[in-house]
């Protein structure tokens, strides 16, 4: 269980992070509620799409941010490698640059750098978005210790990004 601390009731969010089918990769398997991502190495018939990943395992959050604060916890037990952050709604998710630039995000168990990485075996990762401040916070909310933080200045639309290794899962809590 990951916990929500009190520093959550702090973040204001339009409405809860849900997954953008139209941008999952094809071996991921979105639940029906699009709170949650397991990448089957089952690779899925799907339409050539232009939002779709097609080299990384990864899927975007469906709704993106330009303004104000919001943060979402993401339950990364499940999962044996995993990164996840935020990117700009223009990367590029065809073919192997998306993570060469525009990404603000922590990894586990993955020796490329697809983001900070993440040394412990953590339950839940919680995601701090400060659109107009230009940060990016990622911390554990069951110890209620801080990861990273990233700071920039942002110009475009950012959207959750979560990458997922075979056999894994990842699922968006939502705050009760």
């Amino acid at each position: 269980w990951c916990l929500w601390s009190l520093s959550a009731v702090d973040c204001v969010s339009s409405a809860p992070v849900i997954l953008d089918p139209n941008t999952a990769n094809q071996w991921l398997v979105l639940s029906d509620d699009l709170t949650s991502v397991r990448n089957s190495r089952n690779k899925q018939l799907l339409p050539d799409n232009p939002e779709i990943f097609d080299y990384y395992p990864c899927v975007l959050g469906s709704e993106g941010f330009n303004l104000g604060t919001h943060c979402w916890d993401v339950e990364v037990k499940a999962s044996l490698k995993w990164s996840l952050g935020v990117t700009t709604a223009s990367n590029q998710r065809k073919g192997c640059d998306f993570y060469t630039t525009e990404v603000w995000g922590v990894q586990y168990g993955l020796t490329t750098l697809f983001g900070f990485p993440v040394e412990q075996d953590l339950e839940c990762v919680r995601v701090d978005l400060d659109y107009d401040r230009g940060t990016v916070s990622f911390s554990d909310p069951v110890t209620n210790t801080h990861l990273h933080t990233f700071t920039t200045t942002f110009t475009d639309t950012v959207l959750p990004f979560f990458w997922i290794s075979a056999f894994s899962s990842l699922r968006i809590l939502q705050s009760s």
